[in-house]
C-alpha cells in the first residue's frame, strides 16, 4: 500500500489513474509543449534514414 502513495504522486501515472477528462487535459498539455520538438525529431531521423 505504501507503493500506491508513491505512484499516485507521479504525474505520468495520474494520467492513467484519473478519469478520461483529466487524462485528455494532461495529454493535450503535453502535446502543446512537445509537438514541435517531436516533429523536428521525426524530421531529422527521416532525413538521416532516407538520404
Amino acid at each position: 500500500m505504501s507503493d500506491r502513495s508513491e505512484i499516485s504522486s507521479s504525474p505520468t501515472v495520474l494520467d492513467y489513474v484519473y478519469p478520461a477528462d483529466h487524462q485528455q487535459r494532461a495529454v493535450l498539455k503535453i502535446k502543446n509543449e512537445s509537438d514541435l520538438r517531436l516533429a523536428l525529431k521525426i524530421k531529422t531521423t527521416n532525413n538521416s534514414c532516407f538520404k
